[in-house]
């Protein structure tokens, strides 16, 4: 699965680990199916507004030969010299809620588990 085939789903958290460089979407697809969008080597991120509900219309992903020139003109020196060398532009473009771009070198799509991902999730005990 690929960024390209997320539509419609919720972004249910998300993590920044600057240490690292590193930042990480948990997401519920329309099917129900847990997955992780995981940035690594991350160099900067704007994302706005993270609400009760975060649905992703589209994840766009450019490199240097494909970022449209409004994109690329709308960003600082530092981020423009990033792609320029191989990082990768992410678009994130909400449905409702959350969207925003994230300048990284590497950008990919996991499967994780499906055990529970959060309290919420969990089925109550019986008793």
């Amino acid at each position: 699965m690929n960024a390209a085939d997320l539509h419609d789903a919720e972004i249910l958290g998300v993590r920044h680990v600057s240490s690292q460089a590193t930042l990480t979407f948990e997401l519920r697809t329309e099917a129900g199916d847990p997955l992780a969008v995981r940035c690594t080597g991350v160099v900067g991120f704007a994302l706005d507004p993270f609400g009760e509900q975060n649905i992703i219309f589209a994840i766009r992903t450019y490199d240097s030969s494909s970022i449209p020139p409004d994109l690329l003109g709308g960003l600082l020196p530092y981020y423009k010299d990033a792609i320029s060398s191989g990082a990768s532009y992410v678009q994130l473009d909400p449905s409702a809620g959350m969207g925003g771009w994230i300048v990284a070198q590497d950008v990919r799509v996991e499967r994780l588990s499906a055990g529970p991902r959060s309290p919420d999730d969990r089925t109550p005990p019986e008793g």
